[in-house]
């Protein structure tokens, strides 16, 4: 049997992980990443799966959230400064928009007031009831950033936190409302409430879950503080970035490993077998990024706990994703503004069908509604494709469960 040694055993070479290990390799310990893929990234990877050099983000695209963790906003392992990190300029244009199927469109800039304007051209009423929600919101994106990269607090104890103060109450209505309870109390255009539903709903929560609204205000409160985020290259290139600053720090990344087993000594995770016979041990810990539901897979001793958050849903819904290697990019039948935009949501000026849509597939049913979003990486970044040419990220809500049957059974249902 074949073994070594490091510090810190990283199981899994996804984003998350990586950058782990990338702030650990940074500290001064000596890490080892182990991914079973023949690449890196998990989320963050572009590959070329459609025509050749028509590089397509297979997962994660338009990562502008990366922009508000501090290794990116600070800058903090010098990603951007060291290590070949960099953001396309998008310009000015809208991070996110409904384009309608009357042809009239609505866009939520990072610019308040340009998004007020937008909603403005078919009701003054609601552009001024945004404008309200947005600035009530906005004072709570510091709160967004640093959770959204912190260990998750006790729900009972947070709840009882917030309830101290007007400012936590505030909050807690988000907490228990849904997402149309929250549309319906603010807006009355159909345009404005399908277009703040279809940004929900990019969450794959149902319009009616319980706490949808929080998912609201944190993607608009997100998006109204952060530009769409496309990475010159490919998400692929934030992966790239991790990995660059590992190595310079001593660490090691390696590809086509797959581990079995976790060996646990005492209570205490102390190595990884993996399926060609080697051991990798390590002195401080073992990080690994397993899904829960198969813990005990790997982790002996682990089986009640398995159990335990194997019924805990992960989202009400999932998203069928195409990608398309293009001539040329996409046209709308829109106004000028809305051609070039971080996503584009196509639908109908219909409120009442696209909550229809989100609740058909968090129940098991193929929407009868359409409804599909997209993103053209190239309008922005145009690396990705030969000169000229687009690539498109197409991807519409359908069940996870359909007829009450997991993915793998699809062609026979």
């Amino acid at each position: 049997m074949s073994e070594s040694t490091s510090d810190f055993v990283i199981v899994g070479g996804g984003q998350n992980q990586l950058s782990a290990a990338a702030y650990l390799a940074a500290a001064g310990h000596g890490v080892t990443v182990l991914e079973r893929h023949d690449y890196y990234g998990g989320g963050c990877v572009s590959h070329q799966v459609t025509v050749p050099g028509f590089w397509h983000d297979t997962h994660a695209t338009n990562v502008f959230m990366a922009q508000a963790n501090p290794l990116v906003r600070l800058d903090e392992l010098g990603l951007v400064s060291r290590f070949g990190l960099r953001f396309a300029d998008t310009g000015a244009a809208a991070a996110h928009g409904t384009v309608f199927d009357d042809g009239s469109a609505v866009a939520l800039y990072t610019e308040l007031e340009r998004s007020v304007d937008s909603i403005g051209q078919y009701s003054a009423r609601d552009a001024a009831a945004y404008r309200k929600f947005i600035t009530a919101i906005l004072k709570y994106v510091p709160l967004f950033s640093f959770a959204l990269f912190a260990p998750p607090a006790n729900g009972d104890r947070f709840k009882a936190l917030l309830n101290e103060s007007p400012e936590g109450r505030f909050l807690l209505e988000f907490f228990s409302s849904s997402t149309v309870d929250l549309i319906n109390r603010h807006f009355t255009d159909e345009r404005t409430k399908v277009h703040m539903l279809r940004l929900a709903t990019e969450m794959m929560m149902r319009g009616d879950t319980p706490g949808g609204a929080f998912g609201l205000m944190f993607m608009a409160g997100l998006y109204h503080t952060f530009k769409p985020g496309f990475v010159v290259g490919g998400s692929q290139g934030f992966s790239d970035a991790l990995v660059r600053c590992i190595e310079h720090h001593g660490g090691k990344v390696l590809t086509g490993v797959h581990v079995e087993r976790v060996e646990v000594q005492n209570g205490r995770a102390t190595a990884v077998h993996t399926a060609d016979g080697r051991r990798f041990a390590a002195r401080q810990a073992i990080v690994a990024g397993l899904v829960p539901w198969r813990l005990s897979d790997f982790v002996p001793g682990t089986e009640a706990l398995t159990e335990k958050v194997k019924p805990v849903p992960t989202s009400d819904y999932t998203c069928f994703l195409t990608h398309l290697a293009l001539k040329e990019a996409p046209k709308p039948i829109a106004p000028p503004d809305y051609q070039a935009m971080g996503f584009t949501v196509l639908a109908p000026r219909d409120f009442e069908a696209m909550v229809r849509m989100s609740i058909d597939a968090g129940e098991g049913r193929v929407p009868a509604d359409f409804s599909a979003s997209y993103v053209c990486a190239t309008l922005f970044d145009q690396s990705r494709a030969p000169a000229g040419r687009a690539t498109l990220y197409l991807y519409r809500p359908v069940p996870t469960l359909l007829a009450g049957q997991p993915l793998e059974a699809w062609d026979a249902i």
